[in-house]
């Protein structure tokens, strides 16, 4: 079996330095992806990539997403009353690439206009990137709190105080694939979830799941509307989602990990097929 955690021929973060070393990247790949019984990509659109480039191989390319592990919330309780101000969590650091200046330009406009929100909202990013530039630059310092990398158990009980759950991707077409693991961390928490994302599988998975209030990483106008939107259903008390459980769960690690047992009990049988046709022992009936 062949797992593609991330894609490899044509991955924008993978940049091979002449067309020689492209060219031996796609040999590679192509030697494993022919040699290899089943292949796993993460995400549906990166099964999609890999039927392009291999349509003979269709039938044993199989998609197993990420997701988030029941058992880790064993305990967490997320709170259901709203905070004293509106507070919106962001899990590790910003996405590749990602320009928070869309995002915090919008929040900075929203404070101008609507004086209140100043001591109304907050705005809590964990993880080891600082984005004090961007903050100092739109007098953000009041409103954006940066906390160091914190234990795992500790940073989903801070997503289960909070909220809002903030999610940011690169609005490039290249990203449309990609979906961060927090992606399906924010399943769990019951929480709306602000999608500043391009088109694609992150803003599709959080859209059935009945979380996202999703817009354009670098539209301005689409995150003013989202933003104000999440403020005044906060402080009506409506700030509430409605889940389809049948969608999260299928991003559960039980769920998932079912569906790759599944596979891997398909080549084991197919391998023994193929082992007694090759060399039947005495007195045995070749299958056919």
């Amino acid at each position: 079996m062949a797992d593609f955690r991330d894609p490899w021929v044509g991955n924008p973060m993978l940049r091979p330095p002449t067309p020689a070393h492209r060219a031996f990247h796609a040999r590679l790949e192509s030697r494993v992806m022919t040699t290899a019984d089943a292949i796993i990509a993460n995400t549906g659109m990166n099964r999609e990539a890999l039927e392009y480039r291999y349509p003979l191989l269709r039938q044993k390319i199989h998609v197993i997403p990420n997701g988030f592990d029941e058992e880790e919330f064993a305990g967490l309780v997320p709170t259901t009353s709203r905070n004293e101000r509106m507070t919106i969590c962001h899990a590790g650091s910003l996405f590749p690439h990602y320009d928070p200046t869309p995002y915090f330009s919008v929040l900075a406009a929203l404070i101008a206009a609507v004086p209140e929100s100043r001591q109304r909202i907050r705005v809590r990013l964990f993880g080891s990137q600082s984005e004090q530039q961007a903050i100092q630059r739109y007098a953000l310092d009041e409103i954006v709190e940066e906390h160091p990398w914190c234990p795992r158990p500790v940073l989903l009980r801070e997503l289960g105080a909070g909220d809002v759950l903030l999610l940011c991707m690169s609005g490039s077409k290249a990203t449309d694939f990609w979906v961060p693991a927090k992606t399906y961390t924010y399943l769990r928490p019951g929480k709306p979830v602000l999608a500043l994302v391009p088109r694609g599988e992150a803003r599709e998975i959080l859209e059935r799941a009945g979380f996202g209030r999703t817009c354009d990483a670098n539209d301005a106008d689409q995150i003013a509307g989202a933003l104000h939107r999440l403020f005044e259903d906060w402080k009506a008390g409506r700030l509430q989602v409605s889940p389809v459980e049948e969608v999260t769960q299928q991003y559960e690690a039980g769920t998932l990990t079912a569906h790759l047992a599944r596979i891997l009990d398909a080549m084991v049988h197919e391998h023994e097929v193929r082992t007694r046709i090759a060399s039947p022992r005495s007195g045995e009936a070749v299958i056919g």
